[in-house]
């Protein structure tokens, strides 16, 4: 006898799918801006983590580059958003490809929760 297991089956309890949908991306931001003043720790674990997961939806076509890059604005400190934004040249309400400045970003954020 021969049993075929379905992976959409099983997908619920697969704790790295969960990991890997925009609703856990989402999750991930509301927590760190709900924390009262959280750590530069605080915020490079985020990143890493952000980084990961949402990489992932982006390669997946789950999440486009705009949003990916606002998603992550919007969890970071507003005066480190700021900085970040004057930095990389990114205009938030400018929904043109924003492809190549990803990388970038994440790596100024890392720079400034770094210091």
């Amino acid at each position: 006898m021969n049993i075929i297991v379905r992976k959409s089956e099983f997908r619920e309890d697969d704790s790295e799918h969960l990991r890997n949908t925009d609703t856990y991306l989402q999750s991930l931001v509301q927590r760190i801006r709900k924390e009262n003043d959280p750590s530069l720790a605080a915020h490079r674990t985020f990143i890493f983590e952000f980084a990961c997961r949402s990489n992932f939806l982006v390669d997946k076509l789950v999440l486009n580059e705009h949003t990916h890059i606002v998603l992550f604005l919007q969890a970071i400190l507003d005066k480190i958003e700021n900085k970040l934004c004057k930095k990389c040249k990114i205009y938030i309400d400018d929904t043109s490809p924003t492809a190549h400045v990803w990388s970038e970003l994440k790596k100024e954020a890392l720079n400034i929760c770094t210091k």
